[in-house]
Order: structure tokens, then sequence, then C-alpha cells
């Protein structure tokens, strides 16, 4: 666990202190009975706050519009496709990082598109994933004894070469813990910032990225990274034995 360090003052009323990237680990990658060379990723979900100041601040930040469905109204939240394709990106950069192969065009947008009964498909594995990793960042230890799984629906994406891991993707625009909502501003790392835009502006988000098994769905590593820095990803990714 990651701990708190000297407070770090943002430009956005508040200030965030120590973020540091986790990652709790199966017990089948701790004990190499997995390992992992190769990777499929899914499309990534995101969401921003509906917050009129928030959501203006991100307008000028993205490069891409915001659409607005997913979650319901009450919720204070609302879905940021341009956010979560950026955040993809920058995901597959990491993984890539750790010298593994990976295929991000597979599952595509743009793919789903052709392919009603498989966009389903995958539109039920990321609802259910959202899910799960509000549970999971209740209890992230319990991933080790492999307490947490999407099923075997995830076999049904049906690869002809099946990857080691899948890896799902889920962006909130705060930390969600057992102790409820924790408001964490993310900062863009001067070195190796994501390029969301120009204005060098600061960007709530924090992502929970799981690797599941290809066959089980069985979670295999479950990552909590407050920013989508590439840094960060990697700084988690690179606790898993190689």
């Amino acid at each position: 666990m990651c701990r708190l360090g000297q407070s770090l003052v943002l430009v956005l009323a508040f200030a965030a202190q120590g973020l540091c990237a986790d990652a709790y680990l199966n017990r089948k990658l701790t004990s190499k009975q997995v390992t992992i060379r190769s990777v499929i990723l899914l499309p990534p979900t995101a969401y921003i706050s509906r917050k009129g100041e928030a959501k203006e601040r991100l307008k000028q930040v993205l490069s891409h519009p915001i659409s607005a469905s997913g979650l319901p109204e009450e919720s204070g939240e609302e879905r940021a496709d341009g956010l979560a394709s950026e955040v993809g990106a920058i995901v597959s950069g990491a993984l890539r990082q750790m010298g593994w192969q990976v295929d991000d065009s597979r599952f595509s947008i743009q793919t789903l598109q052709n392919n009603d009964k498989l966009k389903n498909l995958v539109d039920s594995l990321l609802a259910r994933h959202e899910i799960l990793a509000r549970n999971m960042s209740n209890r992230p230890k319990d991933t080790e004894k492999g307490r947490y799984s999407l099923g075997e629906d995830v076999a049904n994406l049906n690869v002809p070469a099946p990857p080691d891991a899948v890896a799902l993707v889920y962006g909130t625009p705060h930390w969600i813990h057992k102790g409820g909502i924790n408001p964490v501003a993310t900062m863009r790392d001067s070195k190796t910032s994501p390029q969301w835009g120009k204005s060098g502006q600061p960007v709530n988000v924090f992502l929970h990225i799981s690797l599941l098994d290809p066959h089980t769905g069985e979670v295999l590593c479950y990552m909590q990274i407050p920013g989508a820095v590439e840094t960060r990803i990697l700084e988690a990714l690179r606790k898993i034995p190689q």
C-alpha cells in the first residue's frame, strides 16, 4: 500500500497527498503458476463529474468531444468517451513497455460497430467490470485469494489464439474506497504527461485496471492508478513477476 507523503498543492481548490499506484496480485501470479506475456485490451470506460466547472475544464483539455451516456442522471457522473479513448492509448503504451504483446484493436469501438453480438458481449463485460471494480476497491487484498471474477463469459470473446490476460480499464472521477469517495485530484507529470491537450490542466480521473484469465475470467491482477500517466501504470505493472 502506498503511504501519504508530503502534500502537493494543486490549482483545484484542494490538495492531494503522495499519490501512488497500487497492484494487488492473485496467488497464481506471485507463484508464477501463470505468467503474462500477451494481453488483449478491451475498450476502456471512463466517467467524469457532472459538475459544470469540471466538465468545462475537460472540454478544454480533451482533444475529443465528451458524450453523456451510461450512468443514471442522479449519479452525478457522465461517460466521457473521448477521455476513455485516450486512456486506452496510454494503457496500451504502458503494457508494451513491459515487453508484452498487446492487441488493442481486435475489440476496438470501430470493430464492434460491425458485430452486434460481440458488441453486446463486450458491453456486458465492461458494465460488470465497473461494478466489480467498485467492489474490489473496497477489499483489494481479496484479489490474492482469487475471489474476484467476471466468469466464463470472458472465454466467449473467442480469440483464435487466447492471450495470457484480458485487460479492462475503468476510469472514475474520484477514488472510490471503503470509507466513501475521496476527491483525489490527479496531476500531469511534466515529463510523461498524456497528450490530453495543450492547456496543461490537471484532470481528475482515477483508473481501475484489471487483468483477467482469458478462460475463467478470474482477476489475476487489480491495479489502482491515480491518474492516466504511463509512469504510474508502469509502477503498478512492474510488481507483476516476470
